[in-house]
């Protein structure tokens, strides 16, 4: 968790299964692009790739407010497990 600390930030192989991952980052890519209502957000064009919205999205302030799929995964084992030590 030191990594957490120095960096800001923190990425952990394999913490959730594959079909879970694309879940989370098609998401992300759906709330950049204005896909839930946020008057905060500024959608990204809908002709750039995930790929694309992902690699210029900085951060989404608590996304589970937007999405019942980021919702669900608040109370991911694994995920949870990582936050009570971090947070």
């Amino acid at each position: 968790m030191r990594f957490y600390v120095e960096q800001g930030y923190l990425v952990i192989p394999g913490l959730v299964a594959p079909e879970d991952l694309a879940l989370i980052t098609g998401d992300a890519a759906h709330i950049a692009r204005g896909g839930y209502p946020c008057t905060s957000i500024q959608p990204m064009p809908a002709a750039m790739s995930d790929d694309e919205v992902l690699e210029r999205l900085l951060c989404i302030h608590q996304p589970h407010q937007l999405s019942p799929v980021m919702r669900r995964f608040i109370d991911h084992p694994a995920i949870a497990a990582v936050l009570a030590r971090i947070v």
